[in-house]
C-alpha cells in the first residue's frame, strides 16, 4: 500500500518518533515522507540523511493556505499517516480526505494543547478559551488557537496511534511505542574501551549520557544538582544534541551527532539518567532515548513521570520526580554495584526486543492498518 506520511516541521526532534514508525512501515509499504520547513530552517541534523524527504517550504510569514495546498499536492498515497494533531500535518490530511476520501491515521505523541486547559474547568477556563479563540494570532498556523481547533478534529481520523496511556485515555486508539532497530542498537557490536579512546574519554571516568533536547521539563538541572550529592569523583555528564545553557566542568558537550552514532555513545556510557519534571508535556511523552538505552543494555535511572514506571518495570530504577536526593541515591546505587547494573541492563534489552523493537512496532501497525489494507481499491494516485 502507498502511504503518505505527513510531518508539520522537519526541523524539530519530532522526527525521533516518526523515524522508527516509518522504518517499520517501509518493510511492507511504499512510504513517502512529506514535511514542512520554514525559510531559514534545515532538516533536524541527527536525522538529515535518514530519508529522502519531500520538503514543502513555508515562508513563516503567512501563506498558510497556499502551504496547505502544496502539502496536499504532494500526497500520493492510498492512506495518509499524519504525525501530530497540527495544521500542517493532520489539518492537511483532513482537507485531502474531504476531496479524495482517502483514510487518515493520526499519530499523537504530545499533548499539544495542554496550554488551553491550564485552568481546568469553570469560569476562568471559559475566559481563557474565549481569549484564545477570539484573540489575535489567526495568521500563524503554529498558534495555540489552531492547535486547539485541530485537536477538536481528532475524532475525524479513521484510526489513532498514541505513545502514552494518558493520551490513549484522552483520544483512544492504539498504544504504539517507538523503540529502535535492536539489530543496530546491540551492545554486542561495540567495545567500550575502543570507543572511549576514539572519543577522547578516559576509561576511568564514570559516564552518564543525555542525548536529546534539554527542554525545561527534562530536568538536566536536577541531574547536575544530583551529581553534587554523589560521593564518587570522576563522574561526567556526556550531552549530545542541542547545547545546554549551563557552564559546568562536569559536562562534556558533543553537540548534534548523526543518529547513527548514538549506539556508540550509549556503548561508552555507564548509565542513562532521565530526570523529567512533573509537567503536562512530560506526562504525555516517552523519550525515545529510554528505548535506545534499553536496547543497548544500559542501566537507567528515571523519574516516575507518565508511563516511565511501566516501561522500566523490572529493568530500571524509578524515583520520585523533582526529588534530587532520591535521584542521587538511584545514580549512586547503579554506579556502586556493577553486577546489579549489568543485570538491569540485560533485562532492559530483553524487554526492548520483545515489546519496543521495530518488530513490535510492525505488529501494532499491522493491526492499525488491517481495515484499510482489506479495503484497498487500487487505481491511480490520490
Amino acid at each position: 500500500m502507498r502511504i503518505s506520511a505527513l510531518m508539520p516541521n522537519l526541523a524539530t526532534n519530532h522526527i525521533v518518533r516518526v523515524a522508527p514508525i516509518v522504518k517499520a512501515l517501509e518493510r511492507h509499504h511504499d512510504v513517502k515522507l512529506i514535511g514542512v520547513l520554514k525559510e531559514g530552517e534545515e532538516l533536524f541534523p541527527p536525522f538529515a540523511k535518514e530519508f529522502a524527504y519531500t520538503v514543502v517550504r513555508w515562508t513563516g510569514r503567512g501563506g498558510f493556505l497556499a502551504t496547505l495546498r502544496r502539502i496536499q499536492r504532494e500526497i500520493t498515497g492510498e492512506l495518509v499517516y499524519a504525525f501530530q494533531a497540527l495544521p500542517f500535518s493532520f489539518g492537511a490530511a483532513l482537507l485531502h480526505k474531504l476531496r479524495s476520501r482517502r483514510p487518515v491515521v493520526l499519530d499523537i505523541t504530545d499533548w499539544e494543547v495542554w496550554g488551553a486547559y491550564r485552568y481546568g474547568r469553570g469560569l476562568r477556563h471559559g475566559v481563557h478559551l474565549a481569549r484564545l479563540v477570539f484573540g489575535p494570532g489567526w495568521r500563524s498556523p503554529t498558534s495555540l488557537k489552531y492547535h486547539y481547533l485541530v485537536d477538536k478534529c481528532v475524532p475525524l481520523a479513521n484510526a489513532v496511534t498514541v505513545v502514552a496511556t494518558v493520551l490513549q485515555k484522552r483520544y483512544g486508539g492504539f498504544l504504539l511505542r517507538h523503540g529502535p532497530d535492536t539489530t543496530v542498537f546491540d551492545p554486542a557490536r561495540f567495545d567500550q574501551g575502543t570507543l572511549r579512546a576514539k572519543w577522547g574519554l578516559a576509561e576511568n571516568l564514570r559516564l552518564i549520557l543525555f542525548a536529546g533536547t534539554p527542554s525545561a521539563w527534562k530536568g538536566v538541572d536536577q541531574l547536575l544538582a544530583a551529581l553534587d550529592l554523589l560521593p564518587a569523583e570522576g563522574v561526567r555528564l556526556v550531552m549530545a544534541g542541542k547545547p545546554f545553557a549551563h557552564a559546568d566542568a562536569r559536562i562534556v558537550h558533543l553537540g548534534f551527532q548523526p543518529h547513527a552514532v548514538i549506539p556508540e555513545l550509549l556503548a561508552m556510557a555507564d548509565l542513562v539518567v532521565l530526570p523529567q519534571r512533573s509537567h503536562p508535556m512530560a506526562e504525555a511523552q516517552i523519550p525515545n532515548k529510554v528505548f535506545e538505552a534499553m536496547a543497548m543494555a544500559k542501566p537507567i535511572v528515571a523519574s516516575a513521570v507518565g508511563d516511565m514506571p511501566e516501561v522500566l518495570d523490572g529493568c530500571g530504577v524509578v524515583v520520585a520526580p523533582e526529588n534530587v536526593p532520591a535521584l542521587a541515591q538511584g545514580i549512586a546505587q547503579v554506579l556502586g554495584d556493577g553486577t546489579r547494573a549489568a543485570e538491569m541492563g540485560r533485562r532492559a534489552r530483553e524487554k526492548c526486543v520483545r515489546e519496543y523493537s521495530w518488530d513490535a512496532i510492525a505488529r501494532v501497525l499491522a493491526e492499525v492498518l488491517r481495515p484499510f489494507a482489506s479495503k484497498r481499491s487500487g487505481g491511480g494516485h490520490a
